[in-house]
């Protein structure tokens, strides 16, 4: 039935015309099925023959149907042997039309006995493109069936319905009795007489529109086709071949039985383009998919299907995914905004997954770029070019999976999408984070007890921190190792990851008892002045204000760790019963290094809460 889509679109006459050609097309070829399955359970009534042409199988059907209605008043009167406009009416509805014109010039003196000129309208017909008679012939027409409606007892019904349609007569009636007996005669009725678009000239009593059609079946509703409501599929038969393809998912979609079925319907409606999809405005019930704006039905077709690989195995991703990709299929008004609900939808379902090597791809150890599954649909999904679809599908997900404290995940993706520099930023924070953790968690709590809550929360799930150290680490060597790398990345970012990492270890050490172990770690650094000199301290006052803010965050801390250290070294050998110069030397020194740190405290005393200073002093008030 589906035709390849037009340029003009789904609204537009050509396509709607070649469409309900599509459909009537259909139902007559169907028919043609129906009659071979009838002639098939009666084979020696029905005597085909060696020769099995539409002309002899129509025969056959009709010799069937007549012995079966030899006790039906409605035929006594209306057939004979011959059956000729019943053959007739079935060529008709096989869509035989030449061979309907050819038969009945082949008897033409039969059907001159009843109208002369019907042969001249039929000819007329078959020859015109759209089926459509002169309005000269179609008035003459007219009024022979006109004057077989003043005395329907002695009309053949088969005739009547022949002239209905060739004149499209009385088209407020929308049936024919004794000919149209079921749902698909009826519709096929229907789509003989009505036409895609009528001049606003023609007269309201002779038009009858694809919109007409479409309005009357909406108004019957399921119930008038389906009474029991136990064969769904009717009416969306009935939907689908008006042309009502939304309407028709819509349908389905609501038996429980058939949401497979209207899955797959709606995809290759949507491959085709003729599915309405709704506006970035619009809006649909939960229960429905469709939207009706001016009489016209729109379908939320992502909606459809993200509700529908919601009952997908958590295990078939990759068919989600597929699934997915038909959001943006076929040419929309709102093209991008398509396009945008599809990548939205797969960057979601990729969060819950966190298949991003399979889908995306990796980094591999040498440094070379594996291609995910995914690449290869870039142009479905709305790119232009692979690289837009990497950077642009990465850098999605690597911001949420950072915002979301997802380490690992956002490293990964970063990489993927070539932002080290991102990577790295993500590190100090997450390092930061661990810092933070240590510093307010660990074993300085004793020592630091009755300090107070200096405000703020942790902003992200760091997860286990010696994962985020383990990840820091291999991620640094890595840079530092690859020299396409290393040229890209900012090289104060990797001094802030090193700091951090030792930061981390000095508090750790801190934390386990190691205090010579710790103080060495932070006199490595550099990060504090540890002898007298004036200018020493400024400078190093003044690069707190450039560093990092999760050094800053954290610099209180580890500045009152380091005179707690140095503070129970100075007790330990003022308690030792050894007097001896070495001892004292080590002593002096230490005095001399909180005296230094005083100072430069002093210059950053702004910089840090009033509780962190005093206790401060009151280290240097007991060693000095």
């Amino acid at each position: 039935m589906l035709v390849k889509s037009c340029p003009e679109g789904l609204d537009g006459p050509q396509t709607a015309s070649l469409l309900i050609g599509g459909s009537r097309r259909f139902l007559e070829e169907s028919f043609v099925d129906y009659i071979e399955k009838v002639i098939a359970q009666r084979p020696l009534e029905a005597a085909l023959g060696g020769s099995p042409s539409i002309h002899n199988k129509i025969r056959s059907f009709l010799k069937l149907k007549f012995s079966s209605s030899k006790n039906n008043p409605d035929y006594l009167e209306v057939y004979n042997d011959d059956a000729i406009w019943a053959h007739m009416y079935y060529l008709l509805r096989t869509g035989n039309l030449k061979e309907m014109l050819k038969y009945a010039r082949a008897i033409e003196d039969a059907v001159a006995d009843s109208d002369p000129y019907f042969i001249v309208y039929l000819k007329k017909y078959v020859d015109s493109s759209d089926h459509t008679l002169l309005p000269s012939d179609r008035e003459r027409l007219q009024s022979s069936f006109n004057a077989m409606k003043s005395s329907p007892s002695s009309i053949d019904p088969y005739k009547f319905a022949i002239y209905k349609i060739l004149g499209r007569c009385d088209l407020t009636k929308k049936t024919v009795p004794h000919t149209v007996r079921t749902t698909e005669d009826y519709i096929w009725l229907q789509l003989m007489l009505v036409r895609a678009d009528e001049s606003a000239d023609v007269p309201a009593a002779s038009r009858y529109t694809l919109r007409d059609l479409q309005r009357l079946l909406l108004k019957f509703g399921p119930k008038h086709f389906d009474p029991h409501g136990n064969n769904p599929l009717l009416y969306f038969r009935v939907l689908l071949l008006s042309l009502q393809f939304e309407q028709a998912i819509n349908h389905l979609v609501q038996s429980e039985v058939y949401q497979v079925d209207a899955m797959h319907f709606a995809v290759a409606l949507a491959y085709y383009n003729y599915l309405r999809r709704i506006s970035p405005e619009q809006t649909t019930h939960y229960a429905d998919y469709v939207s009706v704006v001016d009489d016209v039905s729109y379908l939320d077709y992502a909606k459809l299907v993200i509700h529908y690989i919601r009952a997908l195995p958590a295990d078939a991703i990759e068919y989600a995914v597929h699934y997915l990709i038909t959001i943006n299929t076929g040419g929309t008004t709102a093209a991008q905004h398509q396009a945008q609900l599809c990548q939205s939808a797969i960057i979601r379902v990729l969060y819950e997954s966190r298949e991003y090597a399979y889908f995306l791809g990796d980094i591999l150890k040498d440094g070379s770029r594996k291609r995910g599954f995914l690449e290869q649909y870039y142009g479905l999904l709305g790119f232009k070019s692979k690289d837009e679809f990497v950077f642009g599908t990465t850098k999605q997900l690597a911001d949420k999976s950072h915002k979301d404290g997802r380490l690992p995940d956002s490293v990964l993706l970063y990489n993927l999408a070539g932002q080290y520099n991102s990577v790295l930023k993500v590190m100090i924070k997450q390092l930061g984070e661990v810092l933070y953790m240590h510093n307010n968690r660990g074993a300085m709590a004793g020592s630091l007890e009755g300090r107070g809550d200096r405000g703020g929360t942790l902003d992200t799930a760091v997860g286990n921190p010696e994962d985020v150290v383990h990840i820091a680490h291999a991620v640094l060597k890595h840079y530092e190792s690859q020299d396409h790398i290393y040229s890209q990345i900012d090289k104060g970012n990797v001094t802030t990851c090193h700091l951090l990492l030792s930061l981390i270890n000095f508090v750790q050490a801190y934390s386990d008892g190691k205090l010579e172990l710790a103080l060495s770690i932070i006199q490595n650094t550099g990060l504090v002045p540890f002898d007298c000199d004036i200018a020493e301290a400024t400078r190093k006052s003044e690069q707190i204000r450039d560093m990092d803010p999760t050094i800053t965050r954290n610099f209180a801390d580890i500045l009152l760790a380091t005179m707690d250290i140095m503070s129970k070294l100075y007790a330990g050998l003022k308690e030792s019963p050894y007097l001896d110069a070495t001892r004292q030397a080590n002593m002096d020194k230490l005095r001399r290094s909180v005296r230094s740190l005083m100072v430069f405290a002093g210059m950053i005393q702004f910089r840090m809460p009033p509780d962190t200073f005093a206790r401060l002093n009151r280290i240097d008030a007991f060693m000095n």
